[in-house]
């Protein structure tokens, strides 16, 4: 059982002050990757925010292919780079390859490292159908049928395992820091 902490207004000054342990958008990201490296799946869990800036490309492909990356987290990240919207701007005729900014060929980029992982992975089989994910593999970068597909149902979001995260790691904009009961146990 565990009690509920009372958290003092020196103990959270020092918390925020001495928890962050990388800056997605400041460090190397090599560093994020060795990082991720030795996550659990938990921790994996929390990665969920997509900035759409080109080193994410290869953090996410790093997150993805660990092997407790969870169907969960692959799809929560699929949800976090919006593919409702390409779907839609696919339907109206615009092609994939025609976006030039840098935060749009991101989010695509992951969108196709999420859908590999989630047709290459077996263990993910058969858990959880989408027919815009079907679209996808059968016509890549061309108009799925219809962009209501790509709504994910909560429980599709949810861990795989059924059992609540117990993350040490929280990712909050592009920090990546110990949560309070982690940063605790380690003072």
């Amino acid at each position: 059982m565990t009690l509920h902490q009372t958290i003092t207004p020196a103990q959270a000054t020092a918390w925020e002050e001495t928890s962050e342990l990388l800056d997605v958008l400041r460090d190397d990201p090599t560093d994020v990757i060795a990082f991720v490296q030795h996550c659990n799946a938990d921790d994996l869990h929390q990665f969920a925010t997509v900035h759409g800036i080109a080193a994410e490309v290869e953090i996410f492909e790093a997150i993805l292919a660990h092997p407790m990356c969870d169907r969960a987290t692959a799809l929560q990240i699929l949800e976090a780079c919006n593919p409702q919207y390409y779907e839609k701007e696919l339907a109206k005729g615009r092609a994939l390859d025609s976006y030039d900014d840098e935060e749009d060929q991101v989010f695509i980029a992951v969108i196709d490292m999420v859908h590999h992982q989630l047709n290459r992975r077996a263990d993910w089989r058969g858990r959880f159908t989408c027919m815009a994910l079907r679209d996808w593999a059968t016509y890549p970068h061309t108009s799925p049928s219809t962009f209501a597909h790509w709504t994910l149902p909560a429980g599709a979001l949810a861990p795989t395992e059924n059992q609540p995260a117990r993350p040490c790691i929280a990712y909050h904009y592009s920090s990546i820091r110990l949560t309070y009961e982690a940063w605790t146990q380690r003072q």
